[in-house]
């Protein structure tokens, strides 16, 4: 779910021929076998304005509080040949902790990415790949650095960072390609249950500048512990624009809808959810950005948002204010300030008691080498 910005992203593939003959892209070009590693790394220093409070609510990354912390730590190893690919990602950090705590002791706590990819036709630019996959869904994705603000929306929060099982790229053109996922849930490692789901990806570059991504995930989510869970569906359309000006845009909608077993009748009940955000980025100097967020999440009934304050409804707005700079030529330097409020009380206040709104200050250090 990267964003297009001043800085190489990880993992972005392009794919040629033109979409009018829907023919499938040949290949080109015989690369040779290449092995590459990156290394990135992403620091920062949060607070909320409340003593003793030592994480930030409703967030994965760059949640902590209360002193200097490491977000990601990433080693990034990939290979490439002419028709094989594969890509390690081994990390550490407070996003690692967060988002994987309930995956398997031990390495499965430390992968961003594990997966292997194959070529089954010589001439074509088909793939078939398989593990643990980045997933599609939203215009963010955990490395900060690929996006054009330092923290994360609610958006990529609430939906999967990554997904593990299959997926099939075809690429129908200079400007289209379409990707199949089969996957064991969301956003899990470990097989849960013996259902499993699809992602459907289309995704259309009109423009060198412009990428626009449409998203559909399906899966049966009934797993031990949830038994009540059934028939989860998500769709998630983004844009991004990566101007060659001054400015730069991103903007993500999506809709869910959860079914669940209703114990007394028997009848799955569904409960909706929804968000929208805007981004925009804009170049004040040749090395200083000021960049800005806003973003309404809408869950209320709390079924996909773990609220802190059972009864409540998650429908928050979210404004968010950022200037960056580059400190040395690959190290990226940014403040950050974020107010959320909404309806109901899902926070707390300076003195503990319950609130409708919060404030964040964060600032950042990234770079990748």
């Amino acid at each position: 779910m990267g964003l297009l910005g001043p800085f190489a992203l990880w993992g972005q593939a392009s794919h040629a021929v033109d979409p009018s003959l829907f023919v499938l892209s040949d290949s080109i070009t015989q690369p040779k076998p290449k092995l590459s590693v990156q290394f990135y790394a992403d620091l920062y220093w949060g607070t909320a304005f409340r003593p003793g409070q030592s994480q930030l609510p409703y967030l994965v990354s760059h949640q902590r509080t209360g002193g200097p912390q490491v977000n990601l730590v990433a080693a990034d190893i990939q290979f490439k040949a002419h028709r094989w690919r594969s890509r390690f990602v081994p990390a550490w950090g407070t996003y690692m902790q967060a988002n994987y705590a309930a995956e398997p002791k031990g390495l499965a706590q430390h992968l961003v990415e594990a997966s292997v990819g194959f070529r089954p036709l010589k001439q074509k630019n088909i793939w078939i790949e398989a593990g643990l996959l980045s997933s599609p869904i939203t215009n963010e994705n955990a490395f900060s650095l690929d996006q054009l603000l330092l923290t994360r929306s609610f958006a990529p929060e609430f939906s999967p960072y990554f997904l593990t099982g299959a997926k099939l790229v075809v690429p129908f053109g200079k400007k289209w390609t379409g990707s199949l996922y089969v996957v064991n849930g969301w956003q899990t490692i470990r097989q849960q249950n013996k259902n499993w789901g699809l992602v459907g990806q289309v995704e259309f570059k009109p423009t060198d500048q412009d990428v626009w991504n449409a998203n559909v995930y399906t899966a049966n989510e009934e797993k031990t512990g949830q038994a009540f869970l059934r028939q989860r569906f998500l769709f998630d359309l983004y844009w991004t624009h990566q101007g060659k000006g001054k400015w730069q845009f991103s903007s993500n909608l999506y809709w869910g809808q959860q079914a669940l077993l209703e114990p007394i009748v028997g009848q799955p009940q569904r409960f909706q959810w929804w968000q929208a955000n805007v981004q925009a980025r804009y170049r004040l100097h040749s090395q200083w950005w000021l960049a800005g967020r806003t973003e309404y999440f809408s869950d209320p009934h709390a079924r996909i948002v773990p609220v802190n304050s059972p009864g409540n409804a998650f429908q928050q707005w979210s404004q968010t204010l950022g200037l960056q700079t580059l400190v040395a030529k690959k190290l990226l330097w940014r403040v950050e300030y974020r107010y959320a409020w909404g309806p109901t009380k899902v926070y707390e206040d300076q003195e503990g008691k319950a609130s409708s709104q919060q404030h964040w200050l964060l600032v950042g250090l990234a770079c990748r080498f």
